[in-house]
């Protein structure tokens, strides 16, 4: 009563060709599963990535100099002392912070790694670090001003194996010199891995 011939025909057709057409339903089954799962990657990454960019960057004003190197390279040539001093002094101007990153080899391997000095006060004051551990580090950078501590960013701490606590040891200028890890953030800027101190370290 409820199919028409037609019908019949397609249930018929449809029965005797169950094993053929379960390997197509199948496939179609995990492409529609592939697709939905890499829509909610992609939007969840977007989401995560925009969420980063406005929390970090909060400053109104960026300023470098026509000298410095490519995106993600470390950055030679900086901002003069007295730019910096002349900039800090305008009435507008609550706080600045003099920014400077260098490739520096890391590990056996020599590894180039990304190496910044910033100024750990106000990044704790006016920054918008994301921190994964710990939660609030805000506190950490307080307390690593002028030590000999250092934040690194996730990308350095998974590929190199480090974590709060730990003491890493990079090469200066007086040879190498242990520091200890204050503070792990969340940085999609570069995958070589960042490590930030504070620029009177």
């Amino acid at each position: 009563r409820w199919f028409r011939v037609e019908g019949l025909l397609a249930h018929a057709n449809l029965s005797a060709a169950a094993s053929r057409l379960a390997v197509s339903v199948a496939a179609l089954v995990v492409s529609l599963a592939m697709l939905a799962a890499v829509a909610i990657m992609v939007g969840s990454f977007r989401d995560t990535v925009a969420y980063w960019v406005g929390q970090t960057l909060q400053a109104d004003l960026f300023v470098a100099s026509g000298d410095r190197g490519p995106v993600g390279a470390g950055s030679q040539t900086g901002i003069s002392a007295a730019a910096e001093e002349r900039l800090a002094s305008h009435a507008a101007v609550a706080a600045v912070d003099g920014f400077r990153t260098v490739d520096l080899p890391y590990g056996p391997d020599g590894d180039l790694i990304l190496l910044g000095a910033g100024r750990f006060d106000v990044m704790s004051r006016h920054g918008g670090l994301l921190f994964k551990d710990p939660a609030d580090g805000r506190d950490a950078l307080r307390q690593a001003a002028g030590a000999d501590a250092v934040v690194v960013s996730e990308s350095f701490a998974i590929k190199h194996g480090a974590a709060v606590g730990d003491r890493i040891d990079l090469d200066t200028p007086r040879g190498p010199r242990p520091f200890r890890i204050a503070a792990v953030y969340y940085d999609y800027s570069s995958d070589r891995g960042l490590v930030v101190m504070d620029v009177s370290t």
